[in-house]
């Protein structure tokens, strides 16, 4: 593959000389980003397969209609299918799916937790419900955080 991972390398270290934290941030990509958006890319750098499900019937998806990928710690490690409800001021994850092999530590679930309550207010939502993960012990601890980190929508 021409120029391999050296445009991940490179938003890394941009990352690195902003001065950001040393403590590896959760973040939540669109299925449009950057980093996401080359499929072949995706597995070939992180063995990460993805699909934006919007597209496909009902009944073909595997995980949602519109899931965000995961980004911890250099990895992609996980998806979710979020929902905002602006009536009642309610951010749904529908499904909370982590990559076999990763290990969640209180890192990542306070970091998922933040991450979701940022993205609930962004959306006009001051609350966060997580209605399945899997693993399933994940989404109580990731619910936690985020309510506890979700703020004052308005």
């Amino acid at each position: 593959m021409e120029g391999g991972p050296s445009a991940y390398a490179l938003a890394a270290r941009l990352e690195e000389e902003s001065g950001a934290s040393e403590e590896p941030r959760v973040r939540l990509l669109s299925p449009f980003d950057g980093l996401v958006i080359q499929r072949p890319r995706n597995e070939w750098l992180f063995g990460f397969q993805y699909t934006l499900e919007c597209y496909q019937p009902r009944e073909k998806r595997q995980y949602g209609y519109y899931v965000l990928p995961i980004l911890y710690d250099g990895r992609l490690v996980g998806r979710l299918d979020p929902k905002a409800d602006r009536k009642t001021e309610t951010l749904t994850v529908h499904g909370l799916w982590l990559e076999p092999g990763f290990k969640p530590d209180d890192g990542f679930l306070a970091g998922l937790g933040q991450a979701l309550a940022r993205f609930a207010a962004f959306n006009g939502c001051g609350s966060v419900r997580v209605e399945r993960s899997s693993p399933t012990r994940v989404r109580a601890a990731v619910a936690r955080h985020a309510r506890r980190d979700a703020g004052p929508t308005r």
